[in-house]
């Protein structure tokens, strides 16, 4: 290694046997050596720190080049793609609405028309809650206008006319004196009650239409008060019970906006075939008698049938 690394430098002389000469010969090599590395060291370190300087300098550069290319090209991409990347966003947010709004008509509207469609007791439910949304409105606003009209014999004034109305309340009110002992009854008896109810209601309409004078009427609002109040409170209970408390939650929907339906249509047709008051009750007494037979029927169809 010394001979090639170094060649200037005299070997040992091993034919001398002299201690002396062999130490000075032994220092001048180590001191030559030593200086030669030195300088060997110093020159690496000044090329080194050269190199460090430069290094640093052409990071430096590259790092500004690069960002400069990379601004570049990038603003160069978003001007050439921006339009394609919202199109792609719109695209997707326009499927995510839509298949949300697909999901909602689905819960709020398919599903639960289909279950109602499928479902046996919707239809007398259905018949029964437009029958006595109509009736209940019917007959409060009409029986004021009914012993107005008819008891000009009996001089009735428009005051007394109203306050017709107070015997509905008045004979509902009995009908909540007995609710602790209604809420207990059991389903089949809960049943008779409604159906109870509505005899009631159709009652007093046939009684209006026999007669109207204001005995009669007072005694007519009487019991319609009394039927109103057994059936408003009732009928929810006797349609969860049929349909089932599972299907109730998903047709109670279908069932309030197709009977407001039905409500407003028989509504238009009332009107363009302009009744009298006397058809009016007469066709009401009916309506209601019919629901009564539809839910003493309606059990023993659905017993055969399963």
């Amino acid at each position: 290694m010394g001979v090639e690394i170094l060649p200037e430098i005299p070997e040992e002389d091993e034919s001398c046997d002299e201690m002396s000469r062999k130490i000075s010969t032994d220092i001048k090599r180590l001191s030559k050596i030593s200086d030669r590395f030195e300088d060997i060291i110093g020159k690496g370190m000044r090329h080194d720190n050269s190199n460090v300087l430069l290094g640093i300098n052409d990071l430096e550069n590259g790092i500004h080049r690069h960002a400069r290319k990379r601004k570049h090209r990038l603003f160069k991409d978003f001007s050439r793609s921006s339009s394609g990347c919202c199109s792609l966003y719109r695209k997707y947010l326009f499927r995510k609405r839509m298949r949300s709004l697909g999901h909602i008509l689905y819960d709020n509207f398919i599903k639960p028309l289909n279950t109602s469609i499928k479902c046996f007791y919707f239809y007398p439910s259905l018949c029964c809650k437009t029958c006595m949304a109509l009736t209940y409105v019917v007959y409060i606003s009409v029986i004021p206008h009914v012993a107005l009209v008819n008891g000009a014999n009996y001089s009735v004034d428009i005051t007394e006319a109203v306050f017709l109305l107070t015997f509905i309340s008045v004979a509902w009110c009995f009908f909540l004196i007995s609710l602790p002992w209604v809420i207990n009854m059991s389903k089949l008896k809960i049943r008779v009650l409604h159906i109870l109810g509505l005899l009631l209601t159709s009652g007093s309409y046939f009684m209006v239409h026999l007669s109207v004078s204001h005995d009669m009427i007072t005694l007519s609002c009487l019991v319609f008060g009394l039927g109103y109040g057994t059936t408003s409170f009732v009928e929810e209970i006797v349609y969860r019970e049929s349909l089932g408390v599972r299907k109730w939650e998903l047709v109670v929907g279908t069932l309030e906006t197709l009977s407001g339906l039905f409500v407003i249509i028989i509504y238009f047709v009332i009107y363009m075939l302009k009744l009298m008051v006397h058809d009016i009750f007469l066709v009401f007494f009916i309506l209601v008698s019919a629901n009564i037979v539809l839910w003493i029927v309606a059990p023993l169809i659905n017993f055969a049938w399963t």
